[in-house]
C-alpha cells in the first residue's frame, strides 16, 4: 500500500457549524516519505480567540490564502487513490468528508488507518496516545504541535515506527489482529494481513522464547521457580543491629542509592519493628512524611525472615501503595541482600486476567460488536505477550474499558480450576504460586481482611504482619467483615412475601 498522512486544524468540532484553516498531508511510498503537501485555508468566519492561541493561526496569516473551494481540490488530488492515515481519523476524514460534500466531491477511500488505534492496540501500557506520547514512546521528536504539516509529518514517523513494530510481532498475533481489525476497518485488517504475509516470509510461525501457545491463545510463559535463601543462610546476629548497619551512613543502602542519607525517625522506626519482630510481639508506629517508613519496615522483615525461615506479610491501604512498593522498593531490597530474598505481590482475584475468557469474548467478536470493544481485544492479545503478572493496572483505560475488563477479569465464581485448559499458565495461580514461595509477600487491607474470613484460604500461611497506613484498617474491616442492611432491601424483601391481587406470597397485603 502507499499512503497519505494528513492532518487538519479546524476552527471548532463539529463540521457543520466550524472550518479549516489549515491542511497538511505527507506521502509514504514504499516505507519511506516522498512528498509533502501544505496549505493554509481562508475561512469564512473569523478564527475563534481560543483557536489562534492553541495553533498560532490567526486572521492576519489566512488574509490571503486560498479559500477551502480552492485547496480541497487540490487535496484530494495529492490523496489520489493512497491509503488515508490520521491520528484520530474518526475526526478528521469525516470532517474532511463533509467539507468535500459541500463541493461536491467524495474521498475514493474513505476508510483509512487511524495511529491512535493502532497506538492503543500495540501499546496498551501507555498511560496515553495522544500524537505526542506516542511520539515520545517511539523515541520521535515532533517539530511542534497543532499545526498541520508538523502533526502529518510526526503521525507520518509514528505510522512507519507502528509499522515496524507490529512487524515484529508473532505471526499467529498479527492473523488475530488482522482478523479483529477487519470487523470494524477492512483497510486495517488489510494491513495487518499484508504484514501478516510478511511476517509468514521472514519468520514463519516462529513463537518467542518468553511465550506459549494453547487453544489458540498466545501468552507469557510461566517462569520456573526461583529459590530463595535458605533459612538462617544469610542473617546470624542481631535483627537491629544489623538493619541499622544496612540504614545507616556510609552503609549498603547508601551505596545502592545515591543521595540517600540516614534520618533519626527512619532509624527509630527500624529498631521499633526489629524488637517487635524478634520478640514477637505488636508495635504501634506512627511516622510522618518523608520518613522513609517503607524501608524501615522492609529492611527487618526481610531480616527476620531469612533467619526464622518465616514469612513476613506486609499490607498497604491501596494498589498503589502495592506497585510502589514492588516497583521502587522490592529491586532496592533485593540488591541489598545479594539476590538472597524473594518478595512477591499478591492482589485481589480481579485484578488479573483470566485466559479462558478472554479467548471466549475474541471468539464472539463480530460486525455487530463496538469498534472500541474490538479494539481493546486487541490490545489485551498484545498484552498477553508481554505481562509478566496479567494485572489490570498495568494497562491503560483508554486501551482496555472496564467494561471489557469486568468480562475477562478472574473470578471465584466462574472459575473451573482444572478442569481449566489454562489452569497452569493462569496469572492469578502463578501469584498465588510465586506467593507461596516467598519471604515476603506485599498484600492490600482488602485482601489481608478476605484472607481472614476465609479462614486464612487467601494469603499464603505466614507469622509476621506489617500493616502499612492502619488507621485505614477499620473501615476495610468494617467493610469486609460487618454486614449492612438497607431501607431498600427490607422492602424488596416485604414485597416478595406479601400477596398482591391474588399473586403468590406468604403474608396478605
Amino acid at each position: 500500500m502507499n499512503y497519505v498522512v494528513f492532518d487538519i486544524e479546524t476552527t471548532g468540532l463539529d463540521p457543520s457549524n466550524h472550518e479549516i484553516i489549515e491542511v497538511g498531508a505527507v506521502r509514504i511510498r514504499d516505507g519511506a516519505i516522498a512528498d509533502t503537501f501544505h496549505h493554509l485555508v481562508r475561512p469564512r468566519q473569523s478564527i475563534p480567540e481560543e483557536i489562534s492561541r492553541l495553533t498560532g493561526i490567526d486572521d492576519g496569516m489566512v488574509a490571503d490564502a486560498e479559500s477551502a473551494d480552492e485547496i480541497l481540490p487540490k487535496l484530494l488530488q495529492f490523496i489520489g487513490d493512497d491509503t488515508l492515515v490520521a491520528h484520530n481519523l474518526s475526526f478528521d476524514a469525516p470532517f474532511l468528508q463533509h467539507k468535500l460534500d459541500d463541493l461536491g466531491y467524495t474521498l475514493l477511500r474513505p476508510d483509512g488507518l487511524c495511529t491512535l488505534v493502532l497506538a492503543r492496540a500495540l501499546f496498551p501500557t501507555l498511560s496515553g496516545h495522544r500524537l505526542e506520547n506516542v511520539a515520545e514512546h517511539l523515541g520521535i521528536v515532533p517539530e511542534t504541535a497543532h499545526r498541520a504539516l508538523a502533526d502529518a509529518m510526526t503521525t507520518a514517523k509514528v505510522f512507519l515506527a507502528i509499522t515496524e513494530r507490529a512487524s515484529s510481532l508473532p505471526l499467529m498475533l498479527v492473523q488475530q489482529l488482522a482478523q479483529l481489525s477487519g470487523l470494524f476497518s477492512p483497510r486495517t485488517g488489510d494491513w495487518f494481513t499484508d504484514l501478516s504475509l510478511q511476517v509468514m516470509s521472514t519468520r514463519a510461525d516462529a513463537i518467542p522464547d518468553d511465550c506459549e501457545v494453547r487453544e489458540g491463545m498466545l501468552y507469557t510463559s510461566v517462569k520456573p521457580r526461583e529459590e530463595g535463601a535458605k533459612p538462617g543462610e544469610r542473617v546470624v546476629g542481631d535483627i537491629q543491629e544489623q538493619a541499622l548497619q544496612m540504614l545507616a551512613a556510609g552503609g549498603p543502602l547508601s551505596e545502592s542509592l545515591p543521595g540517600y542519607e540516614p534520618r533519626e525517625g527512619q532509624l527509630q522506626m527500624v529498631a521499633k519493628v526489629s524488637e517487635a519482630l524478634t520478640a514477637d510481639k505488636h508495635a504501634v508506629i506512627e511516622a510522618g512524611t518523608g520518613t522513609g517508613k517503607s524501608m524501615a519496615y522492609l529492611i527487618p522483615a526481610a531480616l527476620h525472615a531469612l533467619a526464622s525461615d518465616e514469612r513476613v506479610v506486609v499490607s498497604t491501604h491501596t494498589l498503589a501503595l502495592q506497585d510502589q512498593i514492588e516497583q521502587r522498593d522490592f529491586p532496592t531490597l533485593v540488591k541489598l541482600f545479594g539476590g538472597q530474598i524473594s518478595l512477591a505481590v499478591q492482589k485481589g482475584r480481579k485484578n488479573y486476567v483470566c485466559l479462558r475468557k478472554v479467548r471466549a469474548e475474541a471468539g464472539v467478536m463480530s460486525f455487530s460488536s463496538h469498534a472500541d470493544e474490538i479494539q481493546g481485544m486487541m490490545g489485551l492479545l498484545v498484552w498477553l505477550t508481554q505481562t509478566a503478572e496479567g494485572v489490570r493496572e498495568e494497562l491503560s483505560s483508554h486501551a482496555v474499558s472496564h467494561a471489557l475488563w469486568s468480562r475477562v477479569q478472574s473470578e471465584t465464581d466462574t472459575c473451573i480450576n482444572k478442569r481449566c485448559p489454562f489452569f497452569r499458565p493462569c496469572y492469578y495461580f502463578r501469584a498465588k504460586a510465586r506467593a507461596q514461595t516467598a519471604e515476603i509477600v506485599v498484600t492490600n487491607h482488602s485482601l489481608l481482611l478476605s484472607d481472614l474470613k476465609a479462614d486464612h484460604r487467601v494469603l499464603p500461611k505466614y507469622e509476621a504482619l506489617v500493616i502499612d497506613e492502619a488507621h485505614h484498617l477499620e473501615d476495610q474491616a468494617t467493610k469486609h467483615l460487618g454486614d449492612e442492611v438497607h431501607a431498600a432491601q427490607l422492602a424488596a424483601l416485604s414485597y416478595r412475601l406479601s400477596r398482591d391481587r391474588g399473586k403468590t406470597g406468604s403474608f396478605p397485603s
